[in-house]
């Protein structure tokens, strides 16, 4: 009977049993993510050929060793040797045989480098794309609103020719994802007047001597140029028409200091459009989000919106888009005591990045 009442006693606690063990189980993960951390993450650039991806890297690094990211994060930046795809996927290969927690990635192509990263998200490793992303459908996506941004731009600068005029239009970087969303979205607003004359398209490579030298061969045949739309820094179109003596014309272009703070002083009308360094920061808190368990329900593109500023010789409004003044006043938006080739904003809301952090001092 004393062996009834043991064996009838183990039966009864069985079920008590069962579900504790369940409950270690389910709650297993949590304690391991926490022992794991700091996850270890490998940043994958293709190009440092310009200030943008310089800056991308240091804010990276910041972000990567202050809160709220402190703690959590190993980040390993690695440049490819090239500007090639073929050097990027050895690259990503090298670092997938190490069997990171996360990769993120400045993709070289939208498509080439898809089997890479599938080959990637099939080691179990997390594959997020950022800036120039890649369409692979495994890889997560931290996208800007590109095509709308080229699309605004374009039709500001519509608007401030009144329909027709000459313009010249930057090519960006050849190749790379952003550039030919950049060149569709435009393309297609200017098919719409056709009082505008697309005379000359350039290729900055989205730096200063580059699209200074596209803008003034560019002038050589077409001196009566009306507006340019630049995908880089402006004022090297700025300078190219300085050197032939032309007055400012109508200029869209990226947020760096300097091309702030030449629209704001220099009675430039100009619509600018950010391109957040931050990015890169947006895709480590992705990933640390992903590997603590807050999933999102698919991987596919998170849009951070860009900002747009004019220049007060440029008010004219495009519907749908929320624009603001240049400031300079107390270092509101634009900065005349930090170098000109720092990319704007540079700090995510979620984090307080100082101008000299920014600055590498």
């Amino acid at each position: 009977m004393p062996n009834l009442r043991r064996c009838m006693t183990i039966a009864l606690m069985a079920p008590l049993i069962a579900a504790t063990l369940v409950l270690l189980v389910v709650s297993a993960p949590p304690a391991a993510a926490a022992a794991k951390k700091p996850y270890t993450m490998y940043l994958s650039n293709n190009f440092v050929g310009n200030d943008w991806r310089v800056l991308m890297e240091r804010v990276a690094r910041i972000l990567a060793s202050e809160p709220p990211l402190a703690g959590q994060v190993d980040l390993k930046i690695v440049n490819a040797p090239q500007n090639t795809p073929i050097a990027q996927i050895q690259q990503l290969n090298n670092m997938i045989a190490t069997r990171p927690d996360a990769i993120l990635i400045d993709a070289s192509s939208p498509n080439a480098l898809n089997a890479v990263i599938q080959k990637g998200c099939n080691a179990g490793i997390l594959m997020i794309s950022f800036d120039q992303i890649v369409t692979a459908p495994c890889a997560y996506k931290i996208d800007v609103n590109w095509d709308e941004i080229a699309h605004s731009q374009a039709q500001w600068l519509a608007e401030v020719l009144h329909g027709k005029g000459i313009v010249f239009t930057d090519q960006g970087i050849p190749g790379f994802p952003v550039s030919l969303r950049f060149i569709r979205g435009y393309e297609a607003v200017f098919s719409k007047y056709p009082g505008i004359k697309i005379a000359c398209r350039f290729t900055s490579n989205a730096n200063l001597a580059d699209e200074q030298t596209g803008v003034s061969d560019c002038l050589a045949g077409h001196p009566d140029v009306n507006g340019i739309m630049s995908l880089g820094y402006g004022t090297g179109a700025m300078n190219a028409l300085k050197a032939i003596g032309k007055p400012p014309v109508p200029m869209t272009a990226v947020t760096y200091n300097a091309t702030m703070l030449a629209c704001a002083e220099g009675h430039q009308p100009c619509m600018l459009y950010s391109d957040p360094v931050y990015l890169s920061g947006e895709a480590m808190k992705l990933a640390v989000e992903i590997l603590d368990g807050k999933k999102p329900n698919k991987p596919e593109a998170i849009v951070v919106h860009s900002p747009y500023f004019y220049s007060n010789t440029s008010i004219v409004k495009v519907a749908g888009m929320s624009t603001d003044p240049i400031k300079i006043v107390a270092d509101v938006n634009a900065f005349p005591n930090l170098s000109g080739n720092i990319a704007l904003p540079f700090s995510p809301p979620w984090a307080a990045i100082t101008p000299e952090q920014a600055m590498g001092r």
